[in-house]
């Protein structure tokens, strides 16, 4: 059975280096290590990929097996309705829309086109987001990157995932960051079982120094 591998191998990989991981995302993350993650199919390949790092020299800081043993990621709703800057597209009006006509029409009365809505989300729009009035620059750099999640990306965090108090009281931006973390470390389907409480501590809770957002 097909499974999903990531691979942290210690120092930056040169291009040379790279091709020896052919069909598999290599990116250059900022602590200075290299993540490889891909498909393996069977365990033959998995050793087959271990013995390679070791032939070339590299540390092998971790290996781990991803989420989705049972399903292709991308064929899955919580990879469709999770944006790549961490946004979840399940949360949002737009997509909520295709469950209530009256939501609809009151977007269409904000300006968003009726045609564009219900969104179905980013993805498989290829981030002609309806929210955005065109092609979201995040989702083009994503794509530009060859990778899946803007924490898979070399150059993670960039200014365009930086907060901005700026309707951070209406608008989830501010919690990217911390969706991606969730996302790195437990995976998406648990980050979707837990994106409720999530949301709820974001905009419900008391904001507590040193314990953060709580809810009363």
């Amino acid at each position: 059975m097909e499974n999903t591998y990531e691979l942290i191998i210690a120092g930056h990989l040169d291009d040379r280096s790279k091709t020896w991981f052919e069909g598999m995302a290599v990116a250059l993350s900022a602590d200075g290590n290299t993540k490889i993650c891909g498909t393996i199919k069977d365990k033959a390949q998995l050793h087959g990929i271990i013995s390679r790092v070791r032939d070339l020299g590299l540390e092998l800081i971790s290996l781990q097996k991803k989420e989705m043993d049972r399903m292709d990621k991308k064929s899955s709703e919580e990879y469709r309705l999770t944006g790549p800057c961490g946004t979840y597209c399940g949360d949002c009006e737009c997509y909520k829309a295709k469950d209530n006509p009256k939501l609809l029409e009151y977007l269409v009365t904000k300006g968003l086109r009726a045609d564009r809505l219900p969104c179905p989300g980013c993805r498989p729009l290829d981030g002609n987001c309806p929210a955005v009035g065109g092609v979201c620059e995040t989702y083009t750099c994503v794509q530009e990157h060859g990778v899946e999640f803007c924490y898979e990306c070399a150059e993670f965090p960039c200014a365009r995932l930086n907060p901005a108090a700026d309707r951070a009281n209406v608008l989830p931006h501010n919690m990217k960051l911390f969706n991606l973390c969730c996302i790195q470390r437990h995976g998406l389907e648990r980050f979707v079982q837990e994106f409720p409480d999530i949301r709820k501590k974001y905009f419900q809770g008391r904001m507590m120094i040193g314990k953060g957002p709580q809810l009363e």
